[in-house]
């Protein structure tokens, strides 16, 4: 999200270019995992019923308010919860995954710089 324009799934980029150098933005795209931010790691909840879901606990309450690579809410009843797990991987996909070119990620890192 950048000045409230996109997806609702990670943290608000607004400003970003005002407080991370570009390298650090490029390897944010090239490795999302390497440094995740806070309050946005990634969790695999196994519900009673066998479903799984990955994603970000929005809030850890009763019930948890879960987000999913859709950005869209989900309140799980923690009753509901057969197992949850921290993954060391971040929701993002990189740069390569994306299949994004060396150019790509460059235009992206100019763009949200500005912002």
């Amino acid at each position: 999200t950048i000045e409230n324009k996109g997806g609702k799934i990670g943290p608000d980029l607004t400003g970003i270019g005002k407080k991370a150098t570009p390298e650090l933005l490029i390897k944010s795209i090239v490795e999302p995992s390497a440094d995740i931010s806070l309050g946005f790691d990634t969790w695999s909840i196994v519900t009673k019923d066998n479903q799984i879901l990955t994603g970000y606990i929005e809030v850890d309450g009763d019930p948890i308010v879960f987000k999913g690579p859709d950005g869209i809410p989900q309140r799980i009843a923690k009753s509901n919860i057969k197992k949850r797990t921290k993954s060391p991987n971040s929701i993002m996909l990189s740069a390569e995954q994306l299949q994004l070119s060396g150019q790509d990620v460059a235009d992206l890192v100019a763009y949200i710089s500005k912002q």
